[in-house]
């Protein structure tokens, strides 16, 4: 995984460790079988995206706009009216689910920023405001990749920050905060855009 994950993303040894992989697989331990390969396809990037298929089909366009490589990323910046209606209802979504889940409010803020960013292809993804934790879990995931949390990469520093924050049992929380990216994210998103896709 190592090996594979660092020729993949280019990460270092250093950045490798930086992924909360305990909560990777503290999460998958409890998934069935399908759904255990369905959240593998989404971290490693292999979801039938049209950037994934053309090499089968020679057709890479987002079947929702105008984009001639539909990657993951694109899911979140796709310009489709339903894709951005979706967009805004997955993270309403995200917050209310993220704090019935006991995640510290301002560290959900945080993360929903900071997605909210991402999805405008913009980088200014740390606040003064931010507590010191938080501004250095941002700064781990930027090192892992903001797309690549998106997937499930999360940084270690999410956990410390909810540490710090005094939640009981943090690596629930951090636990929580996975499902919610592969649960409450990805899948409404990826399914939005197959029911674009085969609504043509």
């Amino acid at each position: 995984m190592r090996v594979y994950c660092s020729e993949r993303y280019g990460w270092t040894d250093e950045v490798f460790d930086m992924v909360s992989w305990d909560t990777v697989g503290g999460v998958q331990r409890k998934l069935t079988h399908i759904k255990r390969m369905q959240t593998c396809k989404i971290m490693h990037g292999w979801l039938p995206t049209g950037h994934m298929r053309q090499y089968i089909t020679g057709i890479n366009q987002c079947p929702g706009c105008e984009c001639k490589d539909e990657t993951i990323l694109h899911l979140f910046r796709c310009t489709h009216a339903k894709m951005r209606t979706k967009r805004k209802e997955i993270m309403e979504q995200f917050r209310k689910k993220g704090l019935k889940g006991k995640i510290p409010r301002h560290i959900l803020a945080a993360l929903c920023h900071v997605i909210k960013m991402e999805c405008k292809g913009e980088s200014s993804y740390v606040k003064r405001s931010q507590d010191p934790e938080i501004k250095e879990a941002i700064r781990e995931q930027q090192q892992i990749g903001i797309h690549l949390m998106l997937r499930g990469f999360l940084a270690k520093g999410w956990m410390r920050a909810i540490e710090k924050a005094g939640a009981s049992h943090p690596e629930r929380r951090m636990n929580t905060l996975l499902r919610l990216v592969w649960d409450r994210i990805m899948d409404p998103l990826w399914q939005e855009r197959n029911e674009i896709k085969h609504s043509k």
